[in-house]
């Protein structure tokens, strides 16, 4: 039989480390920080995703966009915002 829990659970702990040196990072952060560095080489004129990301574009159905600012205001503007 499952327990209830009467008090909310404690803060173990807070940290501000690297992406590269901490790995129990959740699948939103991963792909956050991946498309954060693909669109900076994008930007710089490179283009090449890292590995592991590279491989999720080719392999996963997904869409993205880099926008500039009138780009973001045209959206907010035919969306109703």
């Amino acid at each position: 039989m499952l327990k209830r829990y009467e008090q909310l659970p404690k803060l173990a702990g807070v940290s501000f480390e690297t992406v590269e040196g901490t790995t129990p990072l959740q699948a939103a952060d991963v792909i956050t920080t991946e498309n954060y560095w693909h669109a900076l080489s994008v930007l710089t004129g490179d283009g090449t995703a890292r590995p592991h990301f590279d491989h999720f574009l080719k392999h996963v159905r997904t869409e993205g966009y880099i926008l500039d600012m009138g780009s973001i205001l045209q959206t907010l503007k035919d969306h109703g915002f």
